[in-house]
C-alpha cells in the first residue's frame, strides 16, 4: 500500500509548522509506523531537529531537477522507524531552476514516486518553507493531505484563508486534483486568553 503523504503548510512563518512536522513525524515513528520526514524548507530546520547535521550537496535539490534520486538522499535518524530527507540552503535556488521546467508543480510529486511506493514507509511528512514559492506548491502537490499549523493570534487567523486558495488553486490546475485538507493544528493555544478562544471558535 502507498505511503499517505502529509504537507505541513502555511505561508506564515513562526506558526509551528517545523515543530508540528517534527513533532507528529516522531510519534508515528514511535508508534511503529515507519515514517520520512521531508525537511523542503532551505532553512533546514527540521533537518537539524531530528539530529543531522547540514551537509552540502544531500538535499532534495537534486531529486527536483531530476540529476539524482530521492531514494538516494534518506539518512537514518537516532530514532527508530524514523528517517528524513534533509534540506540545506542550495534549496534556495531550486526556486529559480525548477519554475523554469515545464512540470514545475510537479517535481517532487514525481521525485517521490519510489520512496510512495516502495512499501517500506506508511507516512511521508513533508515540512514546508514559509512562503508561497515554487518548493511549497511542490509540496502540496506533492500530498494526500495538507495540514495547516495556525498559531493562535489575529494574523495567522487570516492568512488561513489565503492558504485554502492555494490547496484550490492546486486542484483546480490538475497538479493534484485529488488533494484534501488533513485538517488544522491550533498551535501556541493559551486557554487562558480571549484571543485563543476566539481563533478556535
Amino acid at each position: 500500500m502507498p505511503a499517505k503523504v502529509i504537507a505541513i503548510a502555511n505561508q506564515k512563518g513562526g506558526v509551528g509548522k517545523t515543530t508540528t512536522s517534527v513533532n507528529l513525524a516522531a510519534c508515528l515513528a514511535d508508534q511503529g509506523f515507519p515514517t520520512l520526514l521531508v525537511d523542503s524548507d532551505p532553512q533546514a530546520n527540521a533537518t537539524s531537529a531530528v539530529g543531522i547535521a547540514k551537509t552540502e550537496g544531500a538535499s532534495i535539490y537534486d531529486g527536483l531537477t531530476g540529476e539524482a534520486l530521492l531514494q538516494e538522499k534518506v539518512r537514518e535518524t537516532i530514532f527508530p522507524k524514523l528517517f528524513l530527507l534533509p534540506a540545506e540552503r542550495n534549496l534556495a535556488s531550486a526556486e529559480i531552476a525548477i519554475a523554469r521546467m515545464d512540470d514545475y508543480l510537479q517535481r517532487l510529486q514525481s521525485a517521490m514516486l519510489p520512496l510512495k511506493n516502495c512499501g517500506w514507509f506508511e507516512y511521508i511528512l513533508i515540512d514546508c518553507p514559509p512562503s508561497v514559492g515554487v518548493l511549497m506548491m511542490n509540496a502540496i502537490a506533492a500530498a494526500d493531505t495538507v495540514l495547516i499549523p495556525i498559531q493562535c493570534e489575529f494574523f495567522s487567523l487570516e492568512g488561513l484563508g489565503s492558504m485554502l486558495e492555494t490547496i484550490e488553486q492546486i486542484k483546480s490546475s490538475g497538479a493534484n486534483p485529488g488533494l484534501e485538507l488533513e485538517g488544522i493544528v491550533m498551535t501556541m493555544f493559551d486557554p487562558r486568553t480571549n484571543l485563543s478562544q476566539q481563533v478556535m471558535n
